[in-house]
């Protein structure tokens, strides 16, 4: 038994599990390592994103914008050319690491080692060697540290500068405050308030005046070493200044709502609400240990302020997790935000296993290291849910550059390039008028031990003028570079459909019937109208605003919404439609339209009002959010006459949606529907008021 708790033998054992930790984590997140950073798709991705298009689905993570914005601050950008309210230093570290590595993992990688180094000194020098070995591996198999390690997110990169402030803080203050000034510039620093202060007491209470002076000279340097490229570039101090304002208003302002002790829930249950809608969701890294951790570092933290005798640095370290806490408690955060806390929770363990007889403290932390190791394999083990999430928004939103590049097994992506498999993809659902997607898993054979898998889908595609149709799948899955990717079938795309083939649609009109007023005559009808189109690449820049103000007139909606619907997705040298006119437009009016480049004005079935609101009715099949375009069969009324008498009124068109082979011949019908008429309605006389 002596052997076993023999210093030798449980230093290997410690040293091993932190082997395998690093290991498995090289081993199943290769991909991001070995994957080369794509810029031209980064950079399309960026541009049609929320950052560009406020209203934009295609969203793009803190990783890709942080990958993209680093990339061209290596490259010479100004550090305020966008994402300015986030400080330079962690962007332009990750930028670094494209440049050097191809890849902004390797960022990750080394800041993440680093961390861990600096933590095992640091607990070093406030325990022995055997306890900092033990904590250092407790951290290390902790998923909130170790999913730091190849996602590029700054959070890493701050808490290496923090560990090496404290490092230093007893030794160097120059070094101490280069690093805390470090940390400020790497990313939004919300407990520098809290850190700053807790060292400014360190440096008075130990009577360190001139020391304190120092390292208050080296937080200045780092910080306007950082920013050289900024000032370099013509920007002056009062630039900077308020370029600081700027980043402190934008954080104070910010529409994010605040849940107050959200944090708690996230550290004792694993529930995370969400910062904008407030639904509460899975903590993906939460696991048992964490309210016991949480719970042990707040009594030893609450023990170090209230036990004489206790060290400075231990009460330091004590009074930061409970005003850090305190602090998270009050603002929005996420739960990676609470890694810049963590170690020192794991450093009051620590300190609390001081207090257990050795055996027993030897017992209980080679269970504990035991739990964590098989957590973080189970963790790190691939599964399936994240591509299959992401391939399931990318599809339903059409998004298939986005699907060849982060869903697709390599081996079986079925043409040359990302925009040839867009192109074709996107522009036979754009044949066939399908304007939305509605995907629903039905079976999953899928074992995450092994490396091939299938699923069952259903799919539901909702056409602008026949309505939906739905398809069964079954899609096909490998495991490549240890990460889970589809293997493409066009079938996925529409049943029996081949890249040479084209998509007809044949329309029989119907017709929604009309209201008719006894007093007033016809107040709302379906009638011959007008479709407003723009071809985006022919609009003039300098007339754009002015074009989307008159459409948006028109049509009732919103430029930015309108700008949006032809900028978000949109195949080149297509021309996207935009909004039926509810009115039959006058001389002026098309002269008007017609006078801007880019746009067109055809010929095209209207809801035509006149004495009826035109948002009595709306698109209730799927949602338009950009665009207002009237279909008889997906608009119903949705108050007024059109609500009270839509049963009567609802009519739609008939026609086909026929697949056609590389030759123009008929193969197969996708969708046939017969067409219907509405009836018209006369209102009865108690209705006939213009305030129905």
């Amino acid at each position: 038994m002596d052997k076993v708790f023999n210093q030798k033998t449980l230093t290997f054992f410690i040293c091993l599990l932190i082997f395998f930790q690093l290991f498995q984590i090289l081993y199943f997140e290769k991909s991001f390592f070995l994957e080369p950073y794509d810029y031209a798709y980064w950079k399309n991705r960026f541009e049609h994103s929320q950052w560009r298009l406020p209203l934009s689905q295609r969203v793009i993570g803190d990783d890709g914008l942080y990958s993209y914005v680093g990339y061209q601050l290596v490259q010479g950008a100004s550090p305020d050319f966008v994402n300015a309210e986030t400080p330079p230093l962690g962007k332009y570290l990750i930028g670094l690491s494209i440049k050097i590595f191809r890849s902004p993992a390797y960022y990750a990688l080394f800041f993440g080692l680093g961390s861990l180094l600096l933590f095992y000194l640091l607990a070093r020098r406030l325990t022995n060697n055997l306890t900092a070995l033990f904590l250092t591996a407790i951290l290390f198999l902790e998923p909130l540290f170790f999913t730091q390690f190849w996602k590029a997110w700054l959070d890493i990169g701050q808490l290496f500068f923090l560990l090496a402030n404290l490092f230093f803080l007893f030794s160097s203050p120059v070094l101490a405050g280069i690093f805390l000034g470090l940390f400020s510039v790497s990313k939004m620093p919300l407990l520098l308030p809290i850190i700053f202060g807790l060292e400014t007491i360190y440096f008075l209470v130990k009577g360190q005046k001139r020391q304190y002076l120092i390292f208050l000279l080296g937080i200045l340097v780092a910080v306007l070493l950082v920013y050289d490229r900024y000032f370099l570039l013509g920007h002056s101090l009062a630039d900077f200044l308020r370029l600081q304002k700027y980043m402190v208003g934008f954080y104070q302002q910010s529409q994010l709502k605040t849940h107050w002790g959200a944090i708690w829930q996230v550290l004792f249950t694993g529930r995370f609400p969400d910062v904008s809608s407030g639904v509460l969701g899975p903590v993906a890294e939460w696991w048992l240990l964490w309210p016991i951790l949480t719970a042990t570092g707040i009594i030893m933290a609450l023990k170090t302020m209230l036990t004489r005798g206790i060290s400075l640095v231990w009460r330091g370290l004590g009074l930061f997790i409970l005003l850090g806490l305190l602090a998270y408690t009050f603002i929005p955060v996420y739960p990676r935000y609470l890694l810049i806390i963590w170690p020192f929770f794991v450093l009051l363990v620590g300190y609390a296993l001081k207090m257990v007889e050795r055996k027993r403290a030897i017992l209980l932390g080679g269970v504990i290291l035991l739990a964590s190791f098989t957590r973080a394999f189970l963790f790190l083990l691939p599964a399936p849910d994240l591509v299959l999430n992401n391939f399931y928004y990318n599809l339903s939103h059409q998004y298939f550059q986005d699907i060849y590049e982060e869903n697709l097994s390599k081996e079986s992506r079925p043409v040359g390039n990302r925009d040839e498999f867009w192109r074709i993809s996107q522009g036979v659902l754009g044949q066939a008028t399908v304007r939305a997607i509605e995907v629903k898993e039905k079976e999953r054979k899928i074992s995450r031990l092994g490396n091939k898998g299938e699923i069952k889908l259903r799919l539901t595609y909702k056409t602008q003028d026949l309505g939906p149709f739905s398809e069964e799948k079954t899609i096909k899955l490998v495991k490549e570079a240890n990460q889970w990717k589809i293997i493409w079938d066009w079938n996925i795309l529409l049943n029996g459909f081949l890249p040479d083939y084209q998509i007809g649609v044949e329309i029989v009109s119907g017709k929604r019937g009309a209201i008719i007023s006894l007093k007033e005559g016809i107040l709302v009808q379906d009638s011959p109208g007008y479709l407003i189109s723009v071809k985006p690449n022919e609009v003039d820049p300098q007339k754009e605003e002015a074009l989307l103000k008159l459409i948006g007139k028109l049509g009732g909606l919103s430029g930015v919404v309108l700008y949006n619907a032809y900028q978000e997705n949109i195949l080149p040298e297509t021309t996207v439609s935009l909004v039926t006119l509810p009115i039959l437009p006058d001389d002026k009016i098309i002269k008007d339209l017609l006078s801007y480049q880019g746009l067109a004005l055809t010929k095209y079935p209207a809801r035509v009002y006149n004495g009826l609101s035109p948002t009595d009715i709306e698109n209730t099949f799927y949602d338009e959010h950009y665009t207002r375009i009237y279909s008889r069969y997906n608009f119903r009324g949705i108050r007024g006459p059109e609500k009270q008498f839509d049963d009567l009124l609802y009519g739609y068109d008939g026609g086909k949606i026929l697949m056609k082979n590389e030759r123009g011949e008929n193969i197969g019908v996708i969708l046939e529907k017969e067409a219907k008429k509405g009836q018209d309605i006369v209102l009865p006389a108690e209705n006939e008021s213009r305030n129905i």
